[in-house]
């Protein structure tokens, strides 16, 4: 709900497929960029999670 809140719309009235459907399409246009997946995984029943290991400089 907050990734569409977000985005300036209402989460109780936003089709929750659109926002599969947009994530779908970044996933595609990163993979045709850089050849790489985007580190953001699907949890059923909940949402996405950012799955890239963090890099911490010294």
């Amino acid at each position: 709900m907050d990734l569409i809140a977000s985005l300036g719309e209402n989460p109780s009235e936003f089709d929750q497929r659109r926002l599969d459907k947009e994530m779908s399409r970044l996933r595609q246009k990163v993979h045709a960029e850089i050849g790489l997946e985007l580190p953001v995984q699907t949890v059923h029943g909940i949402g996405y999670v950012f799955t890239a290991e963090a890099i911490l400089k010294r």
